[in-house]
């Protein structure tokens, strides 16, 4: 069986690693998510791993894949998807593999505290200082509320293991970089209904439905909610106050681009929240939101009519691989966060 720790400390934010997704232990994220561990932490969380090590067997740590007869990929990057360390595709996927476990079947990891904490993979560490690194990884495009030794992977699942800085979104929740997942196939055994919620006019839309579509994408024809995946095009200007999310700092919104209203202009955010260019007539972008615990809402937005419909052509398997987002800019496609400076990326 499966074992879970829970723990209900709320640390003081310092400047130490957080907790790793890599960990055996299970926090409840709701009212400090985004607080980081302290060492002092750290070492209590320890010791109550520890405790609970002799209860670990059969939990996976140090065993193969499994014994099933699916298979799920594994995607190893690091810097926000910009560098590949490693992608491989695990066979045997059974109803005991977890993605620590297939993580282990292919790349040398190391854990700290019985498993606990995943600190470092194919060489790279965890980082703490003025810019704390630290490996998180999403399943679907949906990052796991739980860690990877306690996640369950199910045949053609898709996994992305990313080594990032987390000085300034620590959560991401949702990205589009394994499109069309979580749109198809889902996330731990819910398969949402995709609903398409068009607030721009009907050829934008129609260009958005049809890419979906052709990308396997089965659109349920009843109105949004809770329990269904949200696809909203339309100029953000013109979006719902509930769907006004993107006018939000990236520490609120998980997404390196902000909106600005009545401004009408799309600022590219590098990976420490600093703007990097703002962009104002044209400019598309296509990004997810939320995710954890509920169906993630994606985007297809922009600051005008045109930059909805370049960003409607960004719906690609191609284009939006490896993404936490994805910015049009002057027909060009630009990953966030960015980087660029004086030109493209």
């Amino acid at each position: 069986g499966v074992v879970e720790c829970r723990f209900a400390f709320q640390p003081e934010a310092t400047d130490r690693k957080p907790w790793s997704p890599g960990s055996r232990a299970t926090f409840p994220l709701t009212g400090w998510r985004w607080k980081t561990v302290s060492d002092p932490f750290r070492i209590a969380v320890g010791a109550l791993l520890l405790a609970c090590v002799p209860a670990l067997a059969g939990c996976g740590f140090g065993l193969g894949p499994g014994e099933g007869s699916g298979s799920a990929e594994v995607l190893v990057t690091r810097d926000f998807g910009r560098s590949e360390v490693a992608s491989f595709e695990v066979d045997g996927v059974g109803p005991s593999t977890t993605v620590l476990r297939a993580l282990e079947s292919e790349l040398p990891v190391e854990t700290s505290y019985g498993g606990g904490f995943v600190d470092g993979i194919a060489g790279l560490e965890s980082r703490t200082g003025n810019r704390p690194t630290d490996w998180f990884f999403f399943v679907n495009g949906i990052e796991s509320e739980v860690g990877g030794a306690d996640f369950l992977l199910s045949p053609g699942e898709r996994v992305w293991w990313d080594y990032r800085e987390w000085g300034e979104v620590m959560y991401a929740g949702s990205v589009v970089g394994s499109y069309p997942a979580p749109l198809t196939g889902g996330y731990r055994g819910t398969e949402w209904p995709v609903r398409l919620v068009c607030e721009s006019d009907r050829t934008t839309c129609g260009l958005v439905r049809s890419g979906l579509e052709d990308d396997g994408v089965v659109l349920d024809g009843r109105s949004g909610g809770r329990d269904a995946i949200e696809v909203v095009v339309g100029e953000f200007g013109r979006l719902g106050e509930e769907h006004r999310v993107l006018g939000d700092p990236p520490s609120r919104s998980g997404v390196f681009a902000r909106f600005r209203d009545p401004e009408g202009t799309l600022e590219l955010l590098d990976r420490s929240g600093r703007i990097v260019v703002t962009e104002r007539g044209g400019a598309g972008l296509v990004a997810s939101t939320g995710g954890t615990g509920e169906a993630p809402t994606w985007f297809v937005t922009g600051t005008d009519r045109t930059g909805v419909r370049n960003a409607a052509r960004l719906l690609e398997p191609d284009r939006l691989a490896r993404s936490y987002a994805v910015a049009a800019v002057d027909g060009e496609a630009v990953r966030l966060p960015t980087e660029r400076v004086g030109g493209r990326e």
